[in-house]
């Protein structure tokens, strides 16, 4: 039978006791097993150890302690318990002490899942970036501009190719429209790995 499920308790096991008539849920201390609780049916024959239940989860057999299975159990995911007795075919020997059939609340157990399990930070590593295009003004095409040229960068190429023959590269780039001393600096890699580094200046005039 449907029963109402109370969602003031944390979790199912404690929410059945005295909901389900005929239903026993109770702690028990046995030598050599510790206190525990455990979950099965009343019946008219006394049974020192009677057979515990199996839970079924929307018609899907739980296998595992039916206390512990209950205990995991949020209530407010529950849309209806129900309680059958006598043994079952689709579950063969495991359900001679009775079924505990617990349905869900449509949609609702991806939504419990996800309250317990903290979204997954995703961390994107980009890896080696491409070499930007450096952008300089072509003063070649007759660009005309009342501003001037006061760049203080005037000339990058991370892929300046060296002549093998000669061991030479030539370059060329428009200076700006300062005056003074142009820093030009040269770093790169040989093809033995051997890094290489140089400097030098030259002087710019009207």
């Amino acid at each position: 039978t449907g029963k109402d499920i109370d969602t003031r308790y944390g979790n199912l096991l404690q929410t059945l006791p005295g909901k389900v008539p005929g239903l026993i849920v109770r702690m028990t201390n046995n030598p050599g097993e510790g206190t525990k609780w455990v979950v099965y049916l009343q019946r008219s024959v006394s049974i020192a150890n009677p057979p515990q239940v199996i839970v079924t989860v929307d018609d899907a057999m739980m296998m595992g302690d039916p206390a512990d299975i209950l205990g995991a159990i949020n209530p407010e995911t529950v849309a209806s318990v129900e309680v059958k007795r006598g043994v079952n075919v689709l579950y063969g020997g495991f359900g001679g002490g009775g079924i505990v059939s617990v349905y869900l609340k449509k949609g609702l157990l991806e939504e419990e899942n996800s309250k317990r399990t903290p979204p997954m930070k995703v961390l994107k590593v980009t890896g080696y970036s491409r070499p930007a295009t450096f952008q300089s003004p072509d003063y070649s095409q007759s660009i005309s501009s009342t501003k001037g040229d006061y760049r203080s960068l005037l000339y990058w190429n991370p892929r300046v190719t060296i002549n093998k023959e000669t061991g030479t590269a030539t370059i060329s780039f428009y200076s700006s429209d300062l005056e003074g001393s142009y820093h030009i600096l040269v770093e790169g890699i040989t093809g033995e790995g051997k890094p290489v580094r140089a400097t030098s200046f030259v002087e710019v005039k009207r």
